[in-house]
């Protein structure tokens, strides 16, 4: 799919639960860029380049990343740049 798609909430704890595409990866050569106003939390792996407006909770980060809070993740491997408050290691 190419192009934005806005979600909006009313609701200030609302989750919104979004699935990303499972080829998104280095040997396919296809990756997202995505920005979240709030917090992340994912079980499995961000591969793209992600803003993030509040703290970042997942398995593994491939890309770059700028996120207004924390990012806790088992495994970063950006090709550019982290920007965050900290990184803890899971």
């Amino acid at each position: 799919t190419v192009g934005k798609k806005i979600i909006k909430s009313q609701e200030e704890k609302t989750c919104i639960e979004v699935t990303f595409p499972r080829n998104c990866n280095e040997t396919t050569r296809q990756y997202f860029k995505v920005e979240v106003f709030g917090n992340i939390f994912s079980d499995s792996s961000i591969n793209g380049d992600v803003v993030c407006h509040g703290k970042i909770d997942c398995h593994e980060i491939n890309g770059d990343v700028n996120a207004q809070g924390d990012i806790s993740a088992y495994q970063i491997n950006s090709p550019g740049k982290i920007i965050c408050n900290d990184i803890k290691k899971k």
